[in-house]
């Protein structure tokens, strides 16, 4: 019932939008996950690391990070994975560029 209500009331396609800006934003902008691990690796978050892949950029963080760091990593990893999830439960369609950014929500999974 509430969720059928929530679907009425929102402009899907403005919560499209806002979702996609906040996942980009934890991704690659200030204090994302790119430029965290760039920070870590290279002392820069302007330096580009070599590849950044989720891959490449979790195991920056995982092997080259102390516990505080892995936890600011593992919170906006949640906060990915929690856009993607709201986005399914209230069936917002996600424009397809974001769609191909959920693994990043997996960035730090150790392998």
């Amino acid at each position: 019932m509430v969720r059928k209500m929530m679907q009425d009331t929102i402009d899907r396609e403005y919560l499209a939008e806002r979702l996609a800006t906040a996942i980009r934003e934890y991704i690659h902008g200030e204090g994302g996950l790119v430029r965290y691990a760039r920070e870590i690796h290279n002392g820069d978050e302007d330096v580009p690391l070599a590849e950044e892949t989720p891959d490449s950029v979790g195991n920056v963080l995982w092997s080259e990070t102390s516990a505080g760091d892995m936890a600011h990593a593992a919170r906006t990893c949640g906060s990915i994975t929690a856009y993607f999830d709201l986005a399914r439960w209230l069936e917002v369609e996600l424009p397809e560029e974001t769609k191909k950014l959920e693994p990043w929500g997996d960035a730090i999974y150790p392998l």
